[in-house]
């Protein structure tokens, strides 16, 4: 956890808002870690450009400028990505401004990839485990070998390719696998084989949880909700009061059934050349 922001306790409403998205913002500082960053935190916002080709790791996380101004931080992290020849994505939510900031994306030549629901969870509400959720085996990921595997895992439940698998493994070797890491990865096996995944981010004083995946194979039977679970559970005893994540509209009924609720709405614009 992150000592320099404690966990929040009895947040207001407005304070949980924010805690979701700072949570989100807080993955910028590590794009430096991959091939060929180049990130800022300036008039265009919080952004990161590399050389990998997948979108995620191509991100405007924070906009904040005049609407008069708009129009060309657009344009020039647009220009940044052509240069590089790789996709972006454009994250916005409450505290982006101006407000109209997707109208402009849009115009940029952006597709609306999705509006996420941004939710939040006081962890003395986690919902308890499902029945035969024991048979699921969860295990921190601690080394290189591990996060393979989980990475594979991760992959073949998002249907990321496999060129893509690599740029994963060494990005979160780099940000670390130890205690003190801000990440902590999961993954959960049953009957002996990998069948889910999730990561936990401490930051913002609460635990965001990304990257929930449940390969095809395994699907429909709680491995996903359960892997989220126990995630929380340690989250829990580790100190932190809150969760919160960015839900994908299968999603959002399970991250319910766990007692998150929705807060605001995220959403997630995506350009390509």
């Amino acid at each position: 956890m992150s000592a320099a922001v404690p966990p929040l306790e009895a947040p207001t409403r407005e304070q949980v808002v924010a805690a979701i998205e700072d949570n989100l913002f807080a993955l910028a500082p590590h794009y430096r870690l991959l091939p060929d960053a180049e990130t800022g935190d300036d008039a265009a916002g919080l952004w990161a450009v590399t050389s990998v080709g997948f979108p995620f790791f191509n991100s405007v996380f924070r906009t904040r400028v005049e609407s008069a101004d708009a129009d060309a931080a657009v344009a020039r992290l647009v220009a940044r990505a052509r240069r590089r020849r790789v996709p972006l994505l454009w994250w916005t939510g409450p505290q982006t401004r101006p407000a109209t900031l997707g109208d402009e994306l849009l115009r940029h030549g952006f597709a609306r990839d999705a509006d996420a629901p941004g939710m939040a969870l006081d962890l003395a509400r986690l919902a308890a485990a499902a029945p035969g959720a024991e048979e699921l085996e969860v295990e921190r990921v601690g080394d290189r070998r591990t996060l393979e595997t989980w990475v594979r895992t991760f992959a073949s439940g998002f249907g990321i390719e496999p060129e893509f698998e690599r740029p994963w493994v060494d990005w979160l070797a780099a940000i670390g696998l130890g205690a003190e890491a801000p990440f902590e990865h999961l993954l959960a096996h049953h009957r002996g084989l990998p069948v889910a995944t999730v990561s936990t981010l401490s930051a913002a004083g609460v635990a965001g949880i990304y990257n929930v995946a449940t390969v095809p194979a395994a699907r429909r039977r709680g491995w996903g909700r359960e892997a989220t679970r126990r995630a929380l559970e340690r989250a829990r005893a580790r100190g932190e009061r809150w969760a919160i994540l960015h839900a994908s509209r299968m999603g959002v009924r399970i991250y319910r059934s766990l007692g998150f609720r929705e807060h605001c709405r995220v959403g997630i614009y995506f350009w390509s050349d």
